[in-house]
């Protein structure tokens, strides 16, 4: 498989298809490490989630906490 219009091989799309995620893992962790909003076992709660649950660790998180700070600030 060649995409020519890319300019990309298989081999290339499958290192991008397995680094694009793990750059979201990674996000995900830096951004619970540094939110000051949350306690201590919250933080480490979520990334035992994340860690074991990579991918849907961290969209859980984005989904969850992010909507639930929505919920705090229009109060």
């Amino acid at each position: 498989m060649n995409l020519l219009f890319l300019n990309i091989g298989a081999q290339e799309l499958i290192l991008l298809l397995l680094f694009i995620p793990q750059c979201l893992v990674i996000y995900t962790l830096y951004s619970i490490i540094t939110n000051d909003k949350f306690a201590s076992d919250k933080k480490i709660l979520w990334i035992v989630v994340v860690f074991l649950f990579n991918i849907i660790g961290s969209i859980l998180y984005w989904m969850i906490e992010k909507k639930s700070q929505k919920l705090i600030n229009n109060k």
